[in-house]
Protein backbone atom coordinates (compact mmCIF):
# COMPACT_ATOMS: atom_id res chain seq x y z
CA UNK A 1 0.00 0.00 0.00
CA UNK A 2 1.21 3.05 -0.90
CA UNK A 3 1.58 6.13 1.12
CA UNK A 4 -1.28 8.13 1.11
CA UNK A 5 -2.00 11.87 3.23
CA UNK A 6 -4.86 12.82 5.41
CA UNK A 7 -5.99 15.15 1.90
CA UNK A 8 -5.97 12.10 0.30
CA UNK A 9 -9.35 11.66 -1.22
CA UNK A 10 -8.73 7.87 -1.17
CA UNK A 11 -7.13 7.29 2.14
CA UNK A 12 -7.36 4.26 3.34
CA UNK A 13 -6.38 3.51 7.23
CA UNK A 14 -5.48 0.09 8.69
CA UNK A 15 -7.16 -1.42 11.68
CA UNK A 16 -4.18 -3.74 13.88
CA UNK A 17 -6.14 -4.42 17.09
CA UNK A 18 -4.11 -5.63 20.18
CA UNK A 19 -2.83 -9.15 19.80
CA UNK A 20 -4.98 -10.17 22.47
CA UNK A 21 -8.48 -9.13 20.47
CA UNK A 22 -7.53 -9.64 17.16
CA UNK A 23 -10.40 -12.49 16.87
CA UNK A 24 -13.56 -10.32 15.70
CA UNK A 25 -16.20 -11.95 18.29
CA UNK A 26 -13.36 -10.66 21.07
CA UNK A 27 -13.61 -6.89 19.56
CA UNK A 28 -17.41 -7.24 20.34
CA UNK A 29 -17.55 -8.68 23.28
CA UNK A 30 -14.87 -6.97 25.30
CA UNK A 31 -16.23 -3.57 25.36
CA UNK A 32 -19.58 -5.07 26.75
CA UNK A 33 -18.05 -6.44 29.77
CA UNK A 34 -15.26 -3.69 30.99
CA UNK A 35 -16.44 -0.99 32.53
CA UNK A 36 -16.66 2.60 30.33
CA UNK A 37 -14.68 5.85 31.15
CA UNK A 38 -17.11 8.77 29.94
CA UNK A 39 -16.97 10.80 33.19
CA UNK A 40 -17.05 14.13 31.52
CA UNK A 41 -20.10 12.98 29.00
CA UNK A 42 -21.79 11.83 31.83
CA UNK A 43 -21.35 14.59 34.39
CA UNK A 44 -23.01 16.97 31.39
CA UNK A 45 -25.85 14.98 30.87
CA UNK A 46 -29.49 16.15 31.21
CA UNK A 47 -32.69 13.34 30.69
CA UNK A 48 -35.27 14.56 28.15
CA UNK A 49 -38.06 13.03 27.17
CA UNK A 50 -38.95 13.42 23.32
CA UNK A 51 -42.49 13.67 21.77
CA UNK A 52 -42.05 11.30 18.56
CA UNK A 53 -45.96 12.07 17.83
CA UNK A 54 -48.47 9.24 17.99
CA UNK A 55 -48.09 8.92 21.83
CA UNK A 56 -44.01 8.13 21.23
CA UNK A 57 -41.93 9.01 23.83
CA UNK A 58 -38.07 8.65 23.16
CA UNK A 59 -35.28 9.22 26.25
CA UNK A 60 -32.52 10.66 25.33
CA UNK A 61 -29.56 12.29 27.29
CA UNK A 62 -28.29 15.15 25.86
CA UNK A 63 -24.75 16.63 26.81
CA UNK A 64 -24.09 20.75 25.95
CA UNK A 65 -20.98 22.48 25.60
CA UNK A 66 -20.60 26.06 26.76
CA UNK A 67 -21.60 28.10 23.68
CA UNK A 68 -18.13 29.65 23.41
CA UNK A 69 -16.63 25.42 23.02
CA UNK A 70 -19.43 24.12 20.62
CA UNK A 71 -18.59 23.06 17.70
CA UNK A 72 -21.61 21.60 16.93
CA UNK A 73 -24.23 18.54 17.53
CA UNK A 74 -23.76 14.70 17.02
CA UNK A 75 -26.50 12.23 17.58
CA UNK A 76 -25.73 9.18 19.01
CA UNK A 77 -28.14 6.02 18.48
CA UNK A 78 -26.79 2.81 19.66
CA UNK A 79 -26.91 -1.04 17.64
CA UNK A 80 -29.62 -3.91 18.52
CA UNK A 81 -30.38 -4.29 22.56
CA UNK A 82 -28.05 -1.59 23.67
CA UNK A 83 -29.02 1.86 25.10
CA UNK A 84 -27.25 5.03 26.05
CA UNK A 85 -25.12 3.80 28.45
CA UNK A 86 -23.25 1.12 26.16
CA UNK A 87 -20.00 1.21 26.61
CA UNK A 88 -19.35 1.96 22.64
CA UNK A 89 -21.74 4.53 22.70
CA UNK A 90 -20.22 6.55 26.05
CA UNK A 91 -16.88 5.91 25.06
CA UNK A 92 -17.69 7.91 21.45
CA UNK A 93 -19.65 10.09 23.08
CA UNK A 94 -16.80 11.15 26.00
CA UNK A 95 -14.45 11.69 23.12
CA UNK A 96 -16.83 13.87 21.12
CA UNK A 97 -17.23 15.62 23.85
CA UNK A 98 -14.17 16.39 24.77
CA UNK A 99 -13.28 17.49 21.26
CA UNK A 100 -16.01 20.24 21.93
CA UNK A 101 -19.09 18.69 20.44
CA UNK A 102 -22.39 18.86 22.01
CA UNK A 103 -23.82 15.02 22.48
CA UNK A 104 -27.55 13.68 22.17
CA UNK A 105 -27.14 9.89 22.83
CA UNK A 106 -31.04 8.87 22.15
CA UNK A 107 -32.49 5.42 23.05
CA UNK A 108 -34.42 4.11 20.45
CA UNK A 109 -38.07 2.67 21.40
CA UNK A 110 -38.37 0.55 24.81
CA UNK A 111 -34.14 0.00 24.88
CA UNK A 112 -32.02 1.18 27.82
CA UNK A 113 -34.74 1.79 30.87
CA UNK A 114 -37.68 2.82 28.64
CA UNK A 115 -40.15 0.52 28.69
CA UNK A 116 -42.51 2.52 30.64
CA UNK A 117 -42.36 5.43 28.36
CA UNK A 118 -45.05 3.59 25.49
CA UNK A 119 -47.94 1.58 26.15
CA UNK A 120 -47.65 -1.73 24.07
CA UNK A 121 -45.21 -4.64 22.98
CA UNK A 122 -41.72 -3.32 21.18
CA UNK A 123 -41.20 -4.25 17.43
CA UNK A 124 -38.76 -3.80 15.56
CA UNK A 125 -40.27 -2.64 12.47
CA UNK A 126 -40.94 0.67 13.97
CA UNK A 127 -37.45 2.13 14.71
CA UNK A 128 -38.16 4.96 11.84
CA UNK A 129 -39.71 6.37 14.78
CA UNK A 130 -36.26 8.54 15.50
CA UNK A 131 -36.08 9.32 11.64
Amino acid sequence: MSEQTASSPNLRLEFHPHFLIRHAHLQTIVPTILPGNAPAVERAEKAMILDAGEGIRLEGRYSGQPESRAKGLVLLLHGWLGSVYSNYILSLGEYLYRQGYAIFRLNLRDHGDTHHLNPGPFRSDRLDEAT
